[in-house]
């Protein structure tokens, strides 16, 4: 499976235990379960050093005072925006995906399409936080772009960030899933066949 085949279309995130996502491969039809222990991971003293370190980062950052006329502004926008979506993108991303321990599922046509629709409201969710984020990512741009500064251009970068992730949590495909009723019907009768296809084989 490669490392963009992958649609969300479920995702279980309680605060107190263990959560845990379902794909589905766009090309095979097979599905897949990842475990995401986010209550483990949030309340780990590695992520505190993290966002301790991060901080005290973004404060001597802060502290720089570099003359920003429109050349520079501009030439800091496209280097730290582009090392910013190449950092989610090609680096963070395609290493947490390629360390995801992927498990099969296995569901019947009915039960797919039950998942899927409780699965909406987290797609709906992320949805609005994308939308918001973008929306004041363009904004705070508009802001750097009239009165550059460092803080201004941190702000847009971690933007630019963040509206990456939020991308890849809302495919196309998720969204035809989701929305679609048609296209949730055939995709559900083919995860069907693909595990019928394997009850034969096996």
């Amino acid at each position: 499976m490669g490392v963009g085949d992958h649609i969300p279309f479920y995702v279980e995130t309680p605060r107190d235990r263990m959560g845990h996502s379902l794909y589905m491969d766009r090309n095979t039809k097979k599905l897949y379960r990842i475990y995401n222990d986010n209550h483990r991971i949030f309340n780990s003293a590695q992520y505190w050093i993290y966002v301790f370190a991060g901080y005290s980062v973004l404060r001597m950052i802060g502290d720089i005072r570099i003359p920003m006329n429109g050349f520079v502004s501009v030439m800091a926008l496209l280097i730290l925006g582009g090392l910013s979506f190449w950092l989610e993108n090609n680096y963070l991303y395609k290493r947490s995906m390629e360390k995801t321990e992927w498990k099969d599922v296995y569901l019947r046509k009915e039960e797919f399409k039950d998942y899927v629709r409780d699965g909406w409201r987290n797609a709906r969710f992320t949805v609005i936080v994308f939308a918001v984020c973008l929306l004041l990512s363009l904004i705070f741009l508009w802001i750097y772009l009239s009165s550059p500064s460092i803080e201004l251009l941190l702000i847009v970068t971690l933007g630019i960030f963040l509206v990456g992730i939020l991308m890849r949590s809302v495919p196309i495909t998720r969204m035809r899933l989701h929305y679609q009723e048609s296209y949730l019907e055939q995709m559900a009768t083919e995860v069907e066949d693909q595990l019928l296809h394997k009850d034969q084989s096996s």
